[in-house]
């Protein structure tokens, strides 16, 4: 409060400048004061502004420490990914080189049974051309004895007589094979020779041969007809067809038995719930039953149709239609698709290895430890708007003059 200036009559010595440089001091006072209430109030503005600034920095500072641990936690994913892609170069580099040695190993073994095949040929080859040869010098052994067989005449004694078949009179084709087995057995008659030596003893020409299996006349009555004529033996033998060694009767029942089972076993060639192993074995034994090769194509063809998975069928069907329907080659399709399919299964395991091991590598990375941790939450960065910038610097304006003056 100012103090009251007396009046110039009471003041004694005052002049009028002293009084006009006091108003003046009074004056540049009161402005000081006013001037001094300014800054104290910007001042107090200033303070808090700043107290707002470092509340602003130290969320900032916040912010970047949340920043720092996302980045730390990306760097370490990257390693991770580092990690896991070098695993899975390491696994594709091992399955391009098992890929290699699969290709190697099924050319080896394309070779292999390139080569058995070829041999098994040329072994078949040679063991028809022996049975050829060998068939060959029985005919031509046969030919030779045939010529040189000597003119029939009577023997001196009936007993050692031994009749055999006419060749007018020849026994069926299904008796055949029973006659020829029992031209090589021993005969029963006593003091006589075996039937195959029979064979070559002389008799007349004029003779009509008789079967062997009937019975020989009494020797009186042998005597008296071989004093007579050998001509007129026929007229009490009876025809070779009646007296056949083995009835054909049988002989045509049993093939059309053998026929019958044949064709149940070709109907019945499915292959069900068997594996290709299984039912290549049971085609083979159901081959075995056909010994003609010209029954070969019907059994690979029910071998086909009896497949139980039409992709295969497929395969198999476009392997024989290229190479042929023969028993050999559908053995080899068969083979080969077995091959695939155990190669197919290898894979599978190998990519189930690969999934375990990336989950393992997982689970036991760098930061396997971290993963099961909570995330801590971030702090987002709130950037202050045009108006509020626009403010603190119309504020800033007001005080900093004052300040920079004073």
């Amino acid at each position: 409060m100012s103090t009251p200036v007396p009046p110039a009559s009471d003041r004694p010595g005052v002049s009028p400048a002293s009084l006009l440089w006091a108003h003046q001091l009074r004056r540049e006072h009161k402005a000081l004061v006013e001037q001094i209430v300014a800054l104290e109030s910007s001042v107090e503005k200033g303070k808090k502004e700043t107290s707002h600034v470092k509340e602003n920095i130290a969320a900032l500072h916040g912010t970047v420490q949340g920043l720092e641990k996302v980045i730390g936690e990306m760097r370490s994913e990257i390693a991770m990914l580092r990690y896991e892609n070098a695993g899975v170069k390491s696994v594709a580099e091992g399955l391009v080189e098992e890929a290699k040695a699969a290709g190697e190993e099924r050319t080896r073994w394309e070779e292999g049974v390139k080569r058995a095949t070829l041999a098994m040929q040329e072994s078949l080859e040679a063991r028809l051309m022996e049975e050829v040869g060998r068939l060959r010098e029985e005919v031509e052994e046969m030919k030779r004895e045939a010529k040189s067989r000597p003119t029939p005449e009577i023997l001196s004694r009936p007993r050692d007589l031994t009749l055999s078949v006419p060749p007018a009179a020849q026994p069926s084709p299904q008796g055949t094979n029973c006659a020829q087995h029992r031209a090589y057995l021993p005969s029963t008659i006593s003091g006589t020779p075996s039937t195959r030596s029979s064979r070559c003893v002389t008799r007349s020409a004029s003779i009509e041969l008789i079967p062997e299996s009937f019975p020989l006349p009494p020797p009186g009555q042998f005597a008296s007809v071989s004093a007579a004529d050998f001509t007129q033996i026929s007229s009490i033998i009876p025809s070779a067809r009646q007296h056949s060694p083995c009835p054909p009767s049988n002989q045509a029942a049993l093939a059309r038995k053998q026929e019958q089972e044949r064709e149940d076993s070709l109907q019945t060639l499915e292959q069900n719930s068997l594996s290709l192993s299984r039912y290549l074995e049971l085609g083979e034994s159901v081959l075995s039953k056909y010994p003609r090769r010209r029954d070969e194509y019907r059994v690979v063809q029910a071998f086909w149709e009896g497949l139980s998975d039409s992709s295969d069928q497929k395969v198999i069907e476009a392997r024989l239609e290229c190479d042929g329907w023969s028993w050999e080659v559908l053995r080899v399709a068969v083979g080969d698709l077995m091959a695939e399919k155990e190669e197919d299964l290898k894979r599978e395991e190998q990519k189930k290895k690969r999934s375990q091991t990336r989950n393992d590598a997982a689970k036991t990375g760098p930061n396997a430890s971290n993963r099961g941790q909570k995330r801590r939450r971030v702090i987002p960065i709130v950037w202050s708007t045009k108006e509020e910038e626009e403010e603190w610097l119309a504020q800033s304006h007001k005080w900093l003059p004052h300040v920079i003056r004073h």
